[in-house]
């Protein structure tokens, strides 16, 4: 367990509140520098050579790191291959509505938790996971009514993630222009499916970390708690108005996007995790919503 002891952490939280998000190392002690100091406080400040040694060796460390823009994280987290998702018999919550159709889902895997494609299944869908970097081509292969695009870590603009941005284009330029398929996204996916749409995203100045942040939804103005792990936002002034899409709920903290819907065609995405698995259970309507949406394919 990680202890924090002989700092001002509120001064360290100031830090933090000024300057953001930074890159940080932990580490055991060297033998011949503080781990050998008398004193259990010497390393307090820099009291002595050995702490001031280890502390700038440590610094050394953490700026060696690799910045989060630079690292390809979900090409290590998502499947090898096409595989069909089981119908799990966990049930943690009351059973949901079933889809009245035997619906076929591909479930795009970016790192996606299990209890998205448990959501899925539960809902009498029939759901076919495939790695990241599937095509469109290999998509439409499979006959989907609906495409759900999951979450992972990491940068959206990501190079491993340029084939998963295309595969979206296509879609939402083929048929779901046509009326022939849905499309839903969860965090990654979200901000995968904004760059999809021709909007740009950043970096947040603090990423949104745990399970009670406030969202409100444009429409309703209803306020859903939400459980988020992310550090990368969709820019909403980026949004071409062209494109169909809107903002359809926001963050109350810092007002950032926390989802896109189409205007007229069955696509939504979020950008918090609505499988609850852990966290609030406020969120479990929209794979309800998906089902919906999939009663509308022609």
């Amino acid at each position: 367990m990680p202890i924090v002891e002989g700092i001002d952490t509120r001064s360290l939280t100031r830090h933090l509140r000024m300057h953001g998000a930074m890159r940080a190392c932990l580490a055991p002690a060297r033998a011949g520098t503080v781990a050998d100091d008398t004193d259990p406080g010497a390393w307090i400040n820099g009291r002595t050579p050995g702490a001031r040694a280890e502390a700038e060796y440590l610094s050394t460390l953490a700026k060696a790191l690799p910045v989060l823009e630079e690292q390809e994280l979900v090409e290590g987290v998502s499947t090898s291959a096409l595989g069909l998702v089981d119908h799990d018999t966990w049930a943690p919550f009351a059973p949901p509505p079933q889809s009245p159709h035997a619906h076929r889902v591909v479930l795009i895997d970016c790192g996606v938790k299990h209890n998205i494609a448990r959501s899925l299944t539960r809902r009498g869908l029939d759901t076919v996971i495939v790695p990241y970097h599937t095509s469109a081509e290999e998509i439409l292969a499979l006959q989907p009514a609906g495409v759900v695009i999951g979450n992972g870590p990491g940068d959206p603009s990501a190079a491993a993630l340029a084939t998963t941005v295309q595969t979206l284009r296509t879609l939402l330029d083929g048929p779901v222009a046509r009326g022939r398929m849905a499309l839903t996204a969860v965090c990654l996916g979200h901000q995968v499916m904004g760059l999809a749409i021709g909007a740009q995203t950043s970096r947040l100045r603090f990423g949104h970390r745990g399970a009670n942040h406030p969202v409100r939804d444009v429409t309703t103005g209803r306020v859903y708690i939400t459980s988020q792990n992310h550090g990368f936002q969709v820019d909403a002034t980026t949004i071409p108005a062209a494109s169909g899409f809107t903002v359809s709920h926001v963050n109350v903290n810092d007002g950032s996007v926390e989802g896109l819907a189409h205007r007229e065609l069955p696509v939504f995405t979020v950008q918090y995790h609505p499988e609850a698995s852990p966290g609030p259970q406020d969120n479990q309507y929209l794979f309800d919503r998906f089902v919906d949406s999939l009663e509308t394919i022609r």
